[in-house]
């Protein structure tokens, strides 16, 4: 806001007026010139009150997998002080872990059979 700019209060009147200009696709600038308010205080207002009274668009419904993931990291016991150090992988990452995860799926090729 510009110094000396005094913000004057929202009626609910130009709310709905703003609601609607969006609705029908109007933009911030149209939408502001109408309300005789900055496009950026237009935008503030939609983006703080959700159009249908509801949660807005903003808040994480739900937990992605790649938290939960990050999560499940977190939850482990604590690594010992060599393995911080050292940085070794955590348990069940290192690569040796992951090839016998991996070891039923992988065939050994033998150069000697093809010889």
């Amino acid at each position: 806001m510009k110094k000396g700019v005094i913000a004057r209060p929202w009626t609910d009147a130009e709310h709905r007026r703003m609601l609607k200009m969006k609705a029908e696709g109007h933009k911030w600038p149209a939408i502001g010139a109408a309300l005789g308010r900055t496009d950026v205080a237009c935008a503030a207002r939609y983006r703080e009150h959700a159009s249908d009274g509801g949660i807005s668009r903003n808040v994480r419904r739900a937990q992605s997998e790649a938290f939960q993931a990050r999560q499940a990291i977190y939850d482990l016991p604590p690594r010992s002080l060599t393995a911080e150090f050292f940085g070794d992988p955590l348990p069940g990452r290192s690569a040796l872990d992951r090839r016998a995860m991996h070891s039923q799926k992988v065939h050994a090729i033998s150069l000697a059979e093809h010889a």
